[in-house]
């Protein structure tokens, strides 16, 4: 796509502005956080996505070995497949010795194919950046 140019002199300066097309596209929302926003509210109104990658089956199961086996083996590597981080409040089981109680994690790692949506892991936010799958 052409980037378009336009220039304007202001006050004895020139001011430069380059319009990319895709770049204003992007201000609405991609498939990936469309669909990744469909996964935090099956968790509830108080989860919100905070970081949507769209990919394929394939390198999820490359990049996210702890994925391997949850997306069933009928959904092709070559099938869209979307990562997906929510913050909201993932329930934590409680303690061996149950005495001890620790707070809830807050963030979650969620993988999703066709129909197929997978909780992968879930954890504190310090503990779990944003990575895009690439």
């Amino acid at each position: 796509m052409a980037s378009e140019v336009h220039s304007q002199r202001v006050s004895g300066a020139v001011i430069v502005a380059v319009l990319i097309p895709t770049l204003l596209a992007s201000c609405s929302p991609s498939l990936a956080a469309e669909q990744c926003n469909r996964a935090a509210a099956d968790w509830g109104p108080d989860f919100e996505t905070v970081g949507a990658f769209e990919t394929t089956a394939g390198r999820i199961r490359l990049v996210l070995p702890s994925s391997v086996g949850l997306l069933p083996p009928e959904v092709p590597d070559d099938a869209t497949a979307f990562v997906c981080y929510v913050d909201g409040d993932f329930p934590k089981a409680p303690a061996p010795d149950g005495d001890r109680v620790f707070p809830n994690y807050d963030r979650g790692l969620i993988v999703m194919s066709g129909d197929v949506i997978v909780l992968v892991q879930a954890a504190y936010r310090n503990e779990m950046p944003i990575r895009n799958p690439g």
